[in-house]
């Protein structure tokens, strides 16, 4: 039999491809005792989009694509997952993973706000030019004698550019 799977170097998964022959003894026996040593649960996730980074206890795990359907297996015991993705913000949950009990995360990532962009200046009313009669008006429109205060001499207007 011609074993596939992990037990390779350092964990690495190592595959029998049929071209040469894979020596590997015992490792139906190395298998049951991982399996029996760890306990597996599963983890699905809803959440648009896609293209989002998984990182389970800060180790990249692949994309929210990549587990679509099938969910990512997992030790039991707690995990903290987080998702990034660019353009949206980042989403960090703790979740409890149990034998035999699938988990599910349903949730999008939010939208990253564009910076509001400077508002333009507001268009100008009235003139560039500055009028004032001392001690009595200032403003950016020609005074009117009318509209002046009782005693304010409308001959002493000055213009300021």
């Amino acid at each position: 039999m011609r074993p596939y799977g992990y037990g390779g170097y350092g964990g690495w998964p190592y595959y029998a491809t049929g071209d040469y022959p894979v020596d590997a003894p015992g490792f139906e026996a190395q298998a049951g005792v991982v399996a029996a040593n760890e306990s597996l649960g599963r983890l699905f996730l809803d959440v648009d989009p896609p293209t989002a980074q998984v990182f389970v206890d800060g180790i990249p795990t692949g994309t929210v694509a990549d587990f679509r359907g099938v969910g990512m297996l997992l030790t039991v015991g707690p995990r903290r997952v987080e998702l990034r993705s660019p353009g949206y913000e980042s989403t960090t949950f703790d979740i409890n993973i149990v034998t035999n009990q699938p988990a599910v995360y349903r949730g999008d990532l939010t939208p990253l706000r564009r910076a509001a962009e400077p508002a333009a200046p507001a268009p100008r009313r009235g003139s560039a030019t500055f009028y004032v009669i001392p001690g009595c008006y200032a403003g950016n429109r020609p005074p009117r004698a009318r509209s002046l205060p009782p005693g304010c001499d409308i001959s002493r207007a000055r213009t300021i550019n």
